[in-house]
């Protein structure tokens, strides 16, 4: 086990190992500051260390004095007790690791300043820098620069006329030439063959960008393979990160060989410590022990970040985001949590009008879907529908809309189409947009109903008060009116006057409102899991494919993804503030409950029922005035058609 230290010993230490760098000054008669308290600029009057002396040879043997004098000249203080710690743990811990810290640990550049001590202590060594994009690593990599630039303690580092020195890669003055910078920068998705490195820093190279999508993160968790096949004998590849994804790269690493610390921005609770393991940092650890049970929910790092800091960005970004980014918690992966999964769904390509009488759920593995965009978990899979032969195709018994409205800002108004045909609901259209009551959201919802020929649309009156449907009736009313006098003109004399009207289509407009009873997480639960686990919805290929290219159009590359409804859909669980966003998911669910009179019949039955009628109904209009014309007597010698053709569908 890597051992705990003191802080405020290795503060002393550092006092001690540099005290003959620093030249004697005029004294000043102020109030003697207490030894603890760190500086509030940085250290003046201060020569170089001697080569070969005892400051030189404690700085060379502990990172953390480095780390010190670096932060005392960049920033005038002391590094938190628990930067020190994860200091301790980049130079003594294994030859490859992975550190989790919260946002704003300052982990990249306690690891770029970890890179500059091992060049200090070997000039010969070469470090790479591999980040999620390219320009992330380059500003590692020129940060570093600045550093042996501009700190007299690396001067002796910086570039000959001669060497390289570019914003990607930069070689060190001592350095001899060799093919590989002493210093070079990566994107993830860089060639690295051809690199040869003594230290290898993968920086965040899962990010929210390029992990959105199980493929997404497949590829990057082979991507990070290659750093073995460039590593020297001996060198060490230390991973800096933080989890992104329940299903994040830098849990899974521990498969193959990497040891995990968790720097958590809170001091966990007893339930939380056995989540973690021995992942969790001993520091953390020793110092729940010494501060004892009262510690429990504040901050690691009260210097840096309040407690009350702390509990405002937990409110912005919800339970389930703080604990990924600031409490480094991926148990949340417990498939339990989730229950709405991708692969209970069916997938096909719709008609808007009508659809298969009878479709079946598969869950072979020859049926799944790899070129659609997945915002699940990891083993989950999109799966098509099975339309057994023969089926045929009717349309739809009913086609109903839900609209999820919201005013302006960062909710979305989202609208789901819905039909249902012998007890299977199929998934239609999708849209969403933050426009909330502009004209040009009212005339989207109107067009999409008209071309679908939705019959009812409900509309979620929470918000605004019934304003949205308010404003949406008369747009839709003149989006019918002109495709009812379309239709006319299309139809000509071929009807008469009243099959015009007989025939024109309209929406009915309906006011709902969600009840209180009951948290909207669970609400949404109770209606997608009976219809979901008993795989009742077909989704059309399109919705998935919008919903995904969706979210290129939006700011923030960060939390786009949590505006997509099948990230909303896999990641929902019955905890309340779960999701950041769930206006899509919302209508959708909302659509469902529509439907729940028919969750209960059994599809292939009703598919069996509905043949049979339409049989009958053939029969009927093909042989109804037999009995008028013939009085109801048989030819002599004629068999009744009628009874013959229906011994078939009544068997």
């Amino acid at each position: 086990m890597v051992k705990v230290f003191d802080p405020l010993a290795a503060q002393a230490a550092v006092q001690e190992a540099v005290h003959e760098s620093r030249s004697p000054a005029p004294r000043k008669k102020t109030a003697r500051k207490p030894a603890s308290a760190p500086s509030k600029k940085p250290i003046e009057n201060a020569k170089p260390i001697q080569p070969g002396g005892a400051a030189e040879a404690a700085l060379k043997a502990d990172f953390r004095l480095f780390l010190v004098l670096l932060w005392r000249f960049l920033l005038g203080v002391d590094p938190a007790p628990a930067m020190l710690d994860m200091a301790y743990w980049l130079q003594h811990g294994p030859d490859r690791s992975v550190t989790m810290a919260f946002r704003g640990f300052s982990k990249s550049w306690i690891t770029g300043a970890y890179a500059l001590w091992r060049l200090y202590c070997n000039a010969q060594e070469k470090v790479l820098v591999v980040s999620g994009s390219l320009t992330r690593a380059v500003a590692t990599t020129n940060w570093c620069l600045q550093i042996i630039t501009t700190w007299p303690l690396l001067a002796h580092l910086a570039p000959l006329p001669h060497q390289r020195q570019s914003s990607k890669a930069f070689d060190v003055g001592p350095a001899t030439p060799e093919q590989s910078p002493s210093f070079h920068a990566l994107g993830i998705g860089g060639q690295i063959v051809g690199f040869r490195g003594d230290c290898i820093i993968p920086d965040d190279v899962e990010t929210q960008q390029n992990s959105l999508t199980v493929t997404m993160r497949e590829k990057i968790a082979e991507a990070v393979k290659e750093f073995d096949s460039v590593l020297k004998p001996g060198g060490v590849i230390k991973f800096l990160g933080t989890p992104h994804d329940e299903d994040s790269l830098y849990s899974k690493l521990q498969t193959r060989g990497y040891v995990l610390r968790v720097y958590p921005a809170l001091y966990p609770s007893a339930e939380q410590q056995k989540g973690y393991g021995d992942r969790l940092a001993p520091w953390v650890m020793a110092r729940i022990r010494k501060l004892g049970p009262a510690c429990i929910g504040t901050s690691i790092m009260p210097t840096r970040f309040t407690d009350e800091d702390l509990s405002r960005r937990k409110l912005s970004l919800g339970n389930s985001e703080f604990a990924l980014q600031f409490m480094l918690d991926t148990s949340l992966s417990d498939r339990q949590r989730y229950p709405l999964k991708v692969k209970d769904l069916m997938v096909a390509s719709l008609d808007p009008r009508k659809g298969p009488e009878n479709v079946v759920w598969s869950e072979d593995p020859k049926d799944r879907i790899p070129d659609l965009p997945l915002l699940g978990f990891d083993g989950d899979h999109y799966h098509s529908a099975i339309i057994p032969t023969g089926t045929g195709y009717a349309p739809y018994n009913r086609i109903v809309g839900f609209v999820d409205n919201s005013g302006r800002g960062a909710d979305e108004t989202a609208l789901t189409i819905l039909a249902e045909l012998n007890g299977t609901i199929f998934w239609l259209y999708l849209w969403a947009s933050k426009a909330g009551f502009e004209p040009e959201t009212l005339a989207a919802i109107a067009a999409a109903c008209v071309r679908f020929g939705v019959q009812r649309l409900r509309i979620e009156a929470n918000f605004g008060d019934g304003m949205f449907a308010a404003l949406l009736r008369p747009v839709l009313e003149k989006a019918w009116k002109r495709a009812n006098a379309a239709a006319r003109q299309r139809l000509g004399d071929a009807i008469s006057h009243q099959a015009y009207i007989d025939t024109d289509g309209g929406t009915v407009v309906e006011e709902v409102r969600s009840s209180n009873q009951m948290a909207k997480e669970r609400r949404i639960l109770a209606a997608m899991e009976p219809v979901t686990q008993q795989h009742r919805l077909v989704v059309d290929r399109s919705v998935i494919q919008w919903d995904f290219e969706s979210l290129a159009k939006m700011e923030g590359e960060d939390t786009r993804h949590r505006y997509s409804c099948f990230h909303q859909f896999t990641h929902i669980t019955r905890d309340r503030d779960c999701l950041v966003h769930d206006d899509r998911l919302d209508s959708l669910a909302g659509a469902v409950l529509d439907f729940a009179d028919v969750l209960g019949v059994d599809p292939s039955a009703m598919a069996q029922i509905a043949r049979a009628d339409r049989d009958d109904a053939e029969w009927e209009r093909l042989f109804g005035d037999l009995d008028e014309d013939d009085g109801g007597l048989m030819v002599p010698g004629q068999s009744d058609k009628r009874a013959d053709c229906l011994k078939p569908s009544t068997r």
